[in-house]
């Protein structure tokens, strides 16, 4: 359910087949992609920063705060068959082998709750989770609030510092959200509880 990968590629913009092509490139490698949404702008400036490389495709640098991103991270942007850019991506590509991908430890105490144990080794590192991403899901690093990405297409993946870490994943749906269902499950008793209540009535006026 848990693998740490040394690196992760950021791919802005793009649709689900530009995706697959970079996911298709990088798996052998050892290297897992984050989808980064349309803009660069969309991404945290830590999952920028930290990101191997950027794919950006498209117009997603085109808007004020994702080219002022761009300047600031221009040595890790790529834009596929631009310029120089595929040969920095096969340079990229390259020298991802050196670190193959290593298991983590995996708990499931409840179903909306991961517990995972990595070790990140001497520098830092990415642990991709076999899960479905949802924007409800939450994680921790060793009790520090962490970012949770969504990464290869459908799954996640949270950011690692180097050494042992304890990773903690709970599903939380907001206020309103718990409360609806809290509000339904009551609402079902309710109806149970008239149900049984008509069927004694029946019951006692035949007697």
């Amino acid at each position: 359910m848990g693998t740490v990968f040394g690196s992760y590629v950021l791919q802005v913009g793009g649709i689900d087949l530009d995706h697959a092509v970079t996911i298709a490139e990088t798996l052998e490698r050892g290297v897992v992609v984050v989808v980064g949404g349309e803009r660069l702008a969309d991404n945290s400036e830590e999952t920028i920063a930290a990101a191997g490389a950027i794919r950006a495709i498209g117009r997603a640098l085109d808007d004020p705060a994702s080219h002022a991103l761009a300047a600031r991270h221009g040595d890790a942007i790529m834009t596929p068959f631009a310029g120089t850019a595929p040969a920095r991506w096969e340079a990229f590509l390259a020298a991802q082998a050196a670190r193959p991908p290593s298991a983590a430890r995996y708990e499931r105490p409840a179903p909306e709750r991961m517990v995972l144990e990595v070790d990140a080794g001497t520098s830092p590192a990415v642990l991709f989770v076999s899960e479905a991403y949802h924007p409800w899901w939450r994680a921790r690093v060793d009790g520090a609030s962490a970012e949770v990405l969504r990464a290869q297409m459908a799954f996640m993946a949270v950011r690692v510092p180097p050494g042992a870490h304890r990773v903690e994943l709970d599903l939380r749906p907001p206020a309103l959200v718990t409360a609806a269902d809290r509000v339904t499950q009551l609402s079902w008793v309710v109806l149970s509880l008239a149900a049984l209540a008509a069927a004694a009535r029946r019951l006692l006026s035949r007697a």
